[in-house]
């Protein structure tokens, strides 16, 4: 049997962080206090490789038509609104993309050892830049109708095109990917991810989570329908899936109640593989050597 040794991790996590575990799942021990911290690693973890897929297929698509349409250094060149249409908050969405394109050059410069006078690739840039100068791009500033060095709306139907007929507008999809970065970031800082949305219980946490892996899916099916047959293949969707799951919460409150050993995992496999969700941990010797995970 293990146990996990809370009085060793403690002091690494702040007590404020933790009362707000204790709340809320309402923890009988402290064994179950850190099932559900570890929970919301294992949560971030799984979505990662999703949240990767959706930043780097939406930069992708977004340099390549750009280039395309607009050019080589197309951020350098982009045509916005009237500044003087503007308001305060929309003129700082204007200097935000410059001032975001200067500190990546000058990182780059620093990084490589560069002269102020040597000229940085593009795909150098972009891939530099952050997820927030992506979503910056579809604020208001960047939609210009019948611009040929706007963004918007002339590239979105390349930019995106799985998007449904009657979706195809800027506001409709800067909405979808200012959620996904709000959760992105969350989830990145180390923030608890299950109470987004202020749920109420925890299956309103788990069902709230799961809204976020299929805002995440379905922009990605706008960007490219065979990302999405990426993650499905990878196993992304399934992890998550899994982990997304009462089972899998259950299963880290109480570590040792999932625990076979390997003559038993034998013997009991064929009856474990008609199983929906499998959660087993392998030991041998008392100690674990392997873990058998699966959702359908």
């Amino acid at each position: 049997m293990r146990a996990l040794n809370h009085l060793v991790i403690e002091p690494f996590i702040s007590g404020p962080r933790l009362a707000k575990y204790k709340s809320f799942f309402n923890s009988k021990s402290n064994v179950e206090l850190f099932g559900c911290y570890l929970w919301n690693k294992d949560i971030v973890s799984a979505f990662f490789p999703i949240i990767q897929l959706v930043e780097v297929a939406l930069r992708n698509a977004i340099h390549n038509h750009a280039t395309s349409s607009l050019g080589r250094y197309w951020f350098d060149n982009l045509a916005t609104k009237s500044i003087s249409s503007l308001t305060f908050v929309q003129q700082g969405n204007v200097r935000y993309h410059g001032s975001a394109l200067n500190s990546a050059r000058n990182q780059i410069r620093q990084e490589l050892n560069l002269a102020k006078h040597v000229t940085i690739s593009a795909d150098r840039i972009v891939a530099k830049m952050t997820f927030g100068f992506w979503t910056n791009l579809f604020r208001v500033p960047f939609e210009v109708n019948r611009n040929p060095q706007a963004l918007w709306p002339a590239l979105i139907r390349p930019v995106f095109p799985n998007l449904p007929r009657g979706h195809r507008g800027r506001v409709n999809i800067h909405t979808h990917i200012q959620a996904i970065q709000t959760f992105r970031n969350k989830a990145f800082h180390h923030e608890p991810v299950w109470n987004i949305g202020r749920p109420a219980s925890v299956p309103n946490a788990i069902n709230e989570l799961h809204s976020q892996k299929e805002l995440l899916i379905k922009v990605l099916k706008w960007l490219s329908k065979d990302a999405v047959k990426l993650a499905e293949r990878s196993g992304y969707i399934a992890n998550l899936n899994l982990v997304l799951s009462q089972d899998y919460l259950n299963h880290l409150q109480n570590p040792n109640d999932n625990e076979k050993a390997l003559s038993v995992f034998k013997r009991e496999l064929n009856s474990i593989l008609k199983q929906d969700t499998i959660i087993v941990d392998l030991m041998k010797n008392n100690e674990l050597i392997a873990k058998v995970y699966s959702s359908r």
